[in-house]
């Protein structure tokens, strides 16, 4: 029997990916990194054809590498995980290699040492992408809403560590902050509460809302 086409993801895809239908409509495109079946699960990163907004945390691929008529940008940082049913139709593929490259860039210290495909550091809030930045991670804030949730639904601090629960105000300053100098929010404790893949992502998308919430308030 033929799989339905999203149930067939698999790592290295550049898929339309959408909310949940609970949630206010988002459809985007994102790049496969790991799919488990198991949990029906998805990590991605999101991907756009900008390839003059791309940061040093970004790879331009061309549409050579893809498949896709555009160039794509995948942005190392803007990760998280979503139901695999929320994946839609593919519109193209990175090879392993350029894959494995895109995981160098992810932990190097010195992107550019690394690849020549990554664009300009970001240079703070008077950087003219610093906004499409923001608007990314809420974007897929939106996307991982319902995966997220349901990681920390039966959990005794489910409300205070949900990384969409975030709002940009001063209380959510303190209470991020009091996650950090009580070691809640922490990569070994995420890893240690939810297994290796899951607790990174978990990490990252608080992360993210975090740098989301501090460059607001400045």
């Amino acid at each position: 029997m033929m799989l339905p086409d999203r149930l067939s993801a698999a790592r290295g895809d550049i898929r339309q990916v959408e909310s949940s239908p609970d949630l206010d409509a988002v459809v985007r495109l994102a790049l496969v990194l790991a799919v488990d079946s198991d949990k029906g699960s998805v990590e991605i990163v999101l991907v756009h054809p900008y390839a003059e907004l791309a940061t040093e945390a970004d790879l331009v691929f061309s549409p050579d590498e893809t498949g896709t008529p555009y160039s794509v940008v995948a942005q190392t940082r803007v990760r998280s995980v979503v139901w695999i049913n929320q994946m839609r139709e593919r519109v193209g593929r990175l090879s392993e290699k350029a894959l494995k490259e895109f995981g160098q860039v992810t932990i190097a210290a010195d992107p550019f040492a690394v690849s020549s495909r990554t664009g300009p550091p970001l240079a703070g809030p008077a950087d003219s992408r610093w906004r499409f930045k923001q608007q990314e991670v809420k974007i897929l804030n939106q996307l991982a809403a319902s995966r997220i949730s349901a990681i920390f639904e039966d959990g005794p601090n489910s409300r205070r560590l949900s990384p969409v629960s975030i709002s940009h105000d001063l209380d959510a300053m303190d209470d991020l902050v009091a996650q950090i100098e009580t070691g809640v929010f922490d990569l070994q404790n995420r890893i240690g509460q939810l297994g290796r893949d899951l607790g990174r992502d978990s990490y990252n998308s608080e992360q993210s809302s975090l740098d989301r919430v501090l460059a607001d308030a400045a």
